[in-house]
């Protein structure tokens, strides 16, 4: 199971990695994860190519299982699209649609499979949602779900 602290790093991977027939879709630096601190990397990114996917840090975890020292628990973990339209449709930009770039994140995320059943990613049951569409940016959050682990370290 993944603990709460890999999590973001491993959804990062993976859709960085892409989906079945997908890796080559994202290019080095066009999915980063956020921890409060990278607006300039995500601006920079917005800026160079277009469109930037930030992998965000859970935002609610549910205790789903309690054992001594050890709580499964189930992550909700947001991802965001950002598509600059005017430099994303450039001879520079990535030239790729909003809807595309959702897509490749969905496939990549709901196509990993971990070491067991549990390490799996699902949807939330909103899976995505359009939050800006002004003139120069369109941006979605996806919803996605994850079982994590939150335990007592242990000296062994």
């Amino acid at each position: 199971m993944n603990t709460i602290t890999a999590v973001q790093g491993l959804m990062r991977d993976t859709i960085a990695a892409g989906g079945v027939g997908e890796t080559d879709y994202f290019q080095d630096g066009d999915v980063i994860t956020d921890t409060g601190s990278s607006r300039e990397t995500i601006e920079s990114r917005l800026s160079s190519r277009g469109f930037c996917v930030v992998v965000d840090l859970p935002v609610s975890v549910r205790v789903m299982d309690r054992a001594p020292a050890v709580s499964q628990c189930l992550a909700t973990i947001p991802v965001h699209v950002q598509l600059n339209t005017e430099v994303n449709s450039s001879s520079s930009g990535a030239q790729k649609t909003v809807l595309g770039i959702v897509d490749a994140v969905s496939s990549a995320l709901l196509g990993y499979s971990g070491e067991d059943a549990t390490d799996r990613f699902e949807h939330e049951d909103t899976a995505a949602e359009l939050i800006t569409n002004d003139a120069g940016l369109v941006a979605y959050v996806l919803w996605f779900r994850a079982h994590v682990v939150l335990a007592e370290k242990f000296n062994t």
